[in-house]
């Protein structure tokens, strides 16, 4: 531990055992300027301290300094302050073994300050001229903003953009009357950029998507979003014109800005783009219709829009989303619920929402009288012998199929096409054989048919005995050239949502408690019901990212965060949710490294019906996302788009 007066020098004596001291000196270079606040004068005062601390009986091992950011000039004279104190410690008796030389290194380049490699070759000749190997001092360093600053980004979004004159922003402008903005974003001073208290730190952000289109800049001053006058982000000479819910990208901005202990889930939307690249391969004729119940998160909704897909919509409130945010026009929407709520029905009518589905006489009704121009599609049930989707939607392809065309006919309701939803992707085959045989009594009958709709339960990652989906889209493509060939002219699409989304997010969660428990707690009936097992609460459960739970195939499946660095024994255990539910759990598990208050555990595959169903139950809140994607990614695959 380090100390750089007499007083803490009595503070340790009286409270350690048996410490080892690292006596922390000033910087006393000519540019010196890290400041006052801890260290002891290398020449006035360290001798004295090195003198006390052996006649307190207390050893000191080593020298320590810190020298400021931008001086690193000044370190060849820190290090031979520091040479000086060796040798008096020495004398005095003290086995001084040790050399901290502290942090500062930059953690990206600056115009006008030393880059780390600059900084190194001034240090490496110093350091081996005073210290050379063969005095056998360890030396170390306390590099901080060196690793993280440049390896975080935060993104913020402009919640408020007012117009002013460029007086309100700078203090005597050349041209004052001049139009600039104010802009307010949900990040700041209490926030992110806490960091702005430091005299060096001046975060730059820039739009985080370029205009398609040159546009005229304008001076502005960038705020954070609370009541505090001081919560100021930035001024800039110069801007793009932004509005209310633009994005702000800002780089460097790991160093000193927000650590917690919060759950927080990652999203690598890189994912989502190899999905789209991988489906148009493997099923090129099929459309996506992002099936937005399985995850309506703007960022990710931003990013399959940009993508080119449509979406499928089943509520008034996903429409609502998709319009509100400029994500699609109408015709790339389809209303999916074969049963919709007769204001939400109307509300679609409005805005020109045209595309929706049905599967009975009474629904045929409802489109009738609030739709003024609809164009149906028929949902049936899967028809295979192992269909285990559920009843709840669709109409039998063969018992009442033809009869609802017929009707839809009758009432002068276009139906332009089929759809189904197969769980069980080897009944795929069925139901596209079903689907042709309705489209030939459609067009007898009168309708127009021009649309396949395949549904979605595509899988999102690779299961242990499922089929991958290379393996259903090799079972699908045949069998849609067979019955629906290209030159029907026939539009298909399908309904994917997990598969685009559920390997892309990932929830890392934290420990909030541990308790050593017998096995016979965990388990029932088990081989050796007093054995060591443990109860983990993490931050995150059932009523969170882990709402999943209740679907049949959901099977989260977390582990350590970071790998031990020695092997560890293992024990089985059961992962809580952080509610007072009992039946907030999240798994069992048959053996785990043993955790602690503070670790954390990472769940993969967690994009799917996830965000969605979280509520904010005993006031637990659900994870912050957290978003990454590639330059290289973003330029060949979504920009482009």
């Amino acid at each position: 531990m380090t100390f750089d007066n007499e007083e803490e020098l009595e503070k340790i004596k009286e409270f350690h055992q048996n410490p080892e001291l690292i006596l922390r000196t000033l910087p006393n270079g000519p540019k010196a300027t890290f400041g006052k606040k801890f260290g002891c004068h290398p020449v006035q005062e360290g001798p004295k301290l090195l003198k006390k601390a052996f006649e307190m009986g207390l050893t000191v091992v080593g020298i320590s300094f810190h020298v400021g950011n931008a001086n690193h000039n000044d370190i060849c004279q820190a290090i031979k302050d520091a040479k000086n104190l060796f040798d008096i410690g020495t004398k005095i008796g003290h086995k001084l073994k040790l050399l901290d030389i502290g942090g500062g290194f930059p953690g990206y380049d600056e115009v006008g300050k030393l880059c780390f490699t600059k900084i190194a070759s001034i240090i490496k000749p110093v350091l081996d001229e005073y210290f050379p190997e063969s005095m056998g001092v360890k030396i170390i360093s306390e590099p901080g903003k060196y690793f993280v600053g440049s390896a975080v980004s935060v993104v913020v979004n402009i919640i408020a953009a007012t117009k002013v004159k460029a007086s309100r922003i700078f203090e005597n402008p050349s041209n004052p009357d001049s139009e600039a903005y104010m802009y307010y974003v949900n990040d700041g001073h209490f926030g992110s950029f806490a960091g702005r208290l430091f005299e060096n730190y001046r975060p730059i952000g820039e739009p985080l998507f370029d205009p398609k289109e040159p546009q005229k800049e304008y001076p502005c001053i960038i705020y954070g979003p609370t009541c505090d006058g001081k919560d100021k982000i930035e001024v800039k000479e110069k801007l793009p014109k932004m509005h209310v819910d633009d994005w702000l990208y800002y780089p460097n901005m790991g160093a000193y800005t927000k650590k917690d202990d919060d759950s927080f889930a990652i999203v690598d939307l890189k994912v989502i783009a190899d999905r789209f690249n991988e489906w148009k391969f493997y099923l090129p004729r099929v459309e996506p219709y992002y099936a937005v119940k399985c995850s309506d998160d703007l960022v990710i909704l931003r990013t399959i829009a940009n993508l080119g897909y449509g979406f499928e919509c089943a509520s008034k409130g996903e429409i609502d989303l998709i319009f509100d945010n400029k994500l699609s026009s109408a015709e790339k929407i389809v209303y999916s619920h074969t049963i919709k709520t007769p204001s939400y029905l109307d509300h679609a009518s409005k805005i020109g929402v045209k595309l929706m589905t049905f599967d009975n006489e009474e629904e045929l009704e409802k489109i009738k009288e609030l739709h003024q121009n609809p164009e149906l599609i028929l949902r049936i049930l899967p028809n295979g012998p192992n269909a285990t989707f559920g009843k709840k939607f669709g109409c039998h392809p063969v018992e009442e199929g033809p009869k609802l065309l017929k009707k839809a006919f009758e009432m002068e309701l276009t139906v332009v096409g089929i759809s189904f939803h197969i769980e069980n992707h080897n009944d795929i085959c069925q139901a596209i054989k079903d689907a042709k045989k309705l489209f030939d009594i459609g067009t007898k009958i009168g309708h127009k048919m021009k649309l396949l709709d395949i549904g979605g339960g595509f899988p999102g990652y690779d299961e242990v005995g499922k089929l991958c989906f290379t393996k259903i889209a090799s079972i699908i493509k045949p069998v849609l050239d067979e019955y629906f060939p290209e030159s029907m002219g026939v539009k298909i699409i399908s309904e994917p949502g997990k598969y685009f989304v559920g390997s892309a997010v990932s929830v890392v969660v934290n420990i909030i408690a541990a308790t050593k428990v017998k096995a016979s707690r965990i388990f029932e009936n088990p081989p050796n019901p007093d054995s060591e097992a443990y109860m983990y609460y993490v931050n995150d459960g059932r009523f969170g990212s882990f709402a999943g739970r209740p679907f049949p195939n959901y099977r989260p499946i977390g582990e350590p965060l970071f790998d031990p660095k020695e092997p560890q024994k293992e024990y089985p255990c059961i992962i809580y949710g952080p509610t007072c539910d009992g039946k907030d759990k999240i798994e069992i598990k048959e053996k785990l490294p043993k955790m602690h208050v503070g670790d954390w555990l990472y769940y993969p595959n967690m994009g799917s019906y996830t965000k969605v169903k979280t509520a904010n139950f005993n006031g637990f809140k659900p994870p912050k996302y957290v978003y990454f994607l590639d330059q290289g990614t973003w330029l060949s695959s979504i920009a482009k788009n």
